[in-house]
């Protein structure tokens, strides 16, 4: 049994990119009258065949404040779908059912945003919700970062006590902040052994000078500035970039003596 993983991207994400998005984070490939149609029927359908078929008993759909209203409406739809899926057509349920689909949404706004963004939505949730509270300890800091980075009974060093404690105070417990810490040291981080995470972890959180509120606008600020993205050029610049680099390797493979000869 799998529980899989959605990430929403930043942005509203559209409510008819909402199921492209679904399938692809669980591995079901879309067929191209699905993609020309787009009937939700038939896309619903074929995607709880292929979640029943590999044993998949979650889906987590991670910044769901990024969703607009219709692609929230959309996972309603979707919840539906997956429950009269368990059921027999009398309404019962089959004797050997495959396991339930559970579909999780998390975010960083508080239960009562979806009452106002899909009625619908936090109706189906109900009161099936809950606020995760931040980090209260260095001690739960120290945890949150061994179970992120996989470590069984790590051997820290006799410094590490402080700087959990510099961590904790810095993030101040927010899951968001730690989230983004523990990804800056990763890729800091040399070697997978505990005291090169040790000293990624203290590199990262000595480059930050201070961290945002915990706002979706923020947020994404503080990603974008540990994983800055190039800005895509217009069609016409990218043509003209790209007959510009073929140049320069074609000057260098030139000075090197590779290019072929005709003979």
């Amino acid at each position: 049994m799998r529980v899989q993983y959605l990430s929403l991207p930043a942005g509203q994400t559209a409510a008819s990119r909402l199921l492209d998005a679904i399938s692809a984070a669980v591995g079901y490939p879309l067929s191209f009258s699905d993609l020309r149609y787009r009937s939700s029927y038939r896309m619903l359908a074929g995607l709880c065949e292929h979640l029943r078929r590999t044993r998949v008993v979650g889906v987590i759909v991670d910044h769901i404040h990024r969703a607009n209203g219709d692609s929230l409406d959309k996972l309603v739809e979707f919840a539906e779908f997956l429950d009269q899926d368990q059921r027999t057509s009398d309404g019962g349920v089959p004797e050997r059912a495959e396991p339930p689909v559970t579909l999780i949404f998390a975010g960083s706004a508080e239960p009562e945003f979806l009452q106002t963004r899909s009625p619908s939505l936090a109706s189906l949730i109900g009161g099936c919700s809950a606020m995760m509270a931040p980090l209260s300890s260095p001690d739960e800091v120290k945890q949150a970062i061994e179970q992120g980075f996989s470590l069984r009974d790590p051997r820290w060093s006799d410094a590490a006590p402080s700087l959990f404690g510099t961590i904790h105070e810095e993030t101040r417990g927010l899951n968001t902040h730690l989230r983004t810490l523990m990804q800056d040291a990763a890729r800091r981080a040399s070697k997978r052994d505990i005291s090169s995470i040790e000293s990624a972890l203290g590199d990262a959180i000595r480059a930050r000078t201070a961290f945002p509120d915990a706002t979706e606008e923020d947020a994404g600020t503080a990603d974008r500035r540990l994983r800055p993205e190039a800005k895509p050029l217009p069609p016409n610049r990218r043509a003209s970039k790209g007959r510009e680099n073929a140049a320069k390797a074609s000057q260098v493979l030139k000075q090197r003596g590779l290019t072929k000869r005709p003979r």
